[in-house]
């Protein structure tokens, strides 16, 4: 049996930030990467360094976003959630409303932003006694998890 869309207060303001399916790749086209690192003048800093090739392709990087070097298929990929993230709505929703207002997560979208979009499954784990670490797992059948620092 399928969950049911609880609609949290995070949700129904997650909804109002929803990106228009015509606008998508557009919207898509110009991100930039958000980082705390004052590129320019890491690379003023840099100037003498001597391998230039490093220095550009750290200062790019973090301007424009890195390379990962994933060479596989690409395809669409689509995925339920965690049972966890199921049981605790409140807490997913918050959390994805937080990375969005951060601007390290995009969305949400009304369909898939381009062709090969992914989406892997959300879960909670136990951080403390206090608060759920949210993960993507974004490798599932090799049991590799990447969770998000909080």
């Amino acid at each position: 049996m399928a969950p049911t869309l609880t609609m949290t207060p995070a949700l129904k303001e997650l909804m109002t930030l929803r990106v228009a399916e015509n606008t998508s790749k557009a919207f898509v086209d110009k991100l930039k990467p958000v980082t705390p690192i004052n590129v320019n003048l890491l690379e003023s800093l840099l100037t003498d360094h001597p391998d230039r090739e490093f220095v550009f392709g750290l200062c790019s990087g973090l301007r424009d976003g890195f390379k990962i070097g994933y060479h596989g298929p690409r395809r669409p990929y689509f995925s339920k959630n965690l049972k966890t993230a199921y049981l605790l709505p409140e807490t997913v929703d918050s959390n994805l409303l937080d990375e969005v207002k951060q601007g390290h997560t995009i969305g949400p979208f009304t369909s898939p932003p381009f062709q090969n979009f992914q989406i892997y499954p959300l879960g909670l784990v136990s951080k403390n006694f206090q608060r759920q670490r949210q993960c993507e797992h974004f490798v599932r059948g090799i049991f590799a998890t990447i969770c998000t620092p909080r």
